[in-house]
C-alpha cells in the first residue's frame, strides 16, 4: 500500500500468550475504473500479520469506501478478541475497541 491515509499500531496477545505487533493500514480511496457512471470507489485496507491479504472495500463514493474499510478493521479486531485474544497499546494499557 503506497498512499496510507490512516495507520494504527497495537500489540496483540494471542490465546496462547504469544505477543504480536499488529498494524492496521487504510489507504487512500480511489475511483473504480470502468464504473464512473455509478460512482464506485474502493479503499485499500490491511491488518498484518493477522491477515495476509484483504480485498479493497468498495462503496458508493470515496466516503463510504473509507468508512467500510475502517469498519472492516474494527470488525476483524473484535473477532480477534472474541476468539480469546487481547489488544493493548505499547505501554500495556488495554486497547478499547468500544471507543471506536
Amino acid at each position: 500500500m503506497d498512499d496510507i491515509t490512516a495507520e494504527l499500531k497495537i500489540i496483540g496477545v494471542m490465546k496462547n500468550g504469544e505477543k504480536i505487533n499488529i498494524t492496521a493500514r487504510i489507504g487512500k480511496p480511489y475511483p473504480v475504473v470502468g464504473h464512473e457512471d455509478i460512482d464506485e470507489w474502493a479503499c485499500p485496507v490491511s491488518l498484518t500479520p493477522l491477515y495476509d491479504h484483504l480485498h479493497d472495500t468498495h462503496g458508493n463514493g470515496s466516503f463510504q469506501s473509507l468508512a467500510l474499510a475502517l469498519k472492516l478493521v474494527i470488525h476483524l479486531l473484535r473477532g480477534f478478541k472474541d476468539t480469546g485474544g487481547k489488544l493493548m497499546y505499547d505501554d500495556g494499557a488495554e486497547f478499547s475497541i468500544e471507543s471506536y
